[in-house]
C-alpha cells in the first residue's frame, strides 16, 4: 500500500504503526503529552502543577506528572513493573516502574525507555 499523507486518512492503533518511521513515532507521542498539558491549562493549574522529565543517575528517566486538577486524579492506576526496581537504588537494564503516589503519576525507567513511560501515561489517560 503506498503511504501517501491523505488528510482524510487518520491512521490509527497498529495501523498507524505500520506507516510511521520511529521519529514520526516519538514525534507524535510528545504532540500527544503536549496536547494533554495544554488541556490541562485553565488560567490556573499549570501555575502550581505540571509535568517533568528528568535524567536519573542510576542511568535512566523520571517522569512526574501532577495530577492534581485533572480528571486523572481519582483514576485508578495499576503499577507497572519490570526489571529489579522494587527495592533497587541501581538496578539493571531493563527497567521500568509506573506508579501514582501523592497525586503525582510517576514514571521511571532505564535510559531507552523514555518514549514507552511516556505512552504508558497516555494509554492510561485516555481510558486504556
Amino acid at each position: 500500500m503506498n503511504r501517501e499523507r491523505n488528510p482524510t486518512i487518520r491512521w490509527t492503533g497498529a495501523a498507524r504503526s505500520l506507516f510511521l518511521t520511529p521519529l514520526e513515532i516519538s514525534m507524535d507521542i510528545f504532540a500527544e503529552l503536549q496536547r494533554w498539558y495544554e488541556s490541562q491549562c485553565n488560567g490556573d493549574w499549570e501555575h502550581h502543577n505540571g509535568i517533568t522529565i528528568e535524567s536519573c543517575d542510576n542511568p535512566g528517566w523520571w517522569v512526574k506528572i501532577d495530577l492534581a486538577g485533572t480528571p486523572l486524579v481519582d483514576k485508578a492506576f495499576i503499577p507497572v513493573v519490570r526489571g529489579d526496581v522494587l527495592g533497587n537504588m541501581d538496578p539493571e537494564p531493563p527497567w521500568l516502574h509506573c506508579y501514582v503516589e501523592d497525586k503525582k503519576w510517576n514514571g521511571s525507567g532505564d535510559p531507552s525507555t523514555l518514549l514507552e513511560i511516556l505512552e504508558i501515561f497516555l494509554t492510561w489517560s485516555k481510558g486504556g
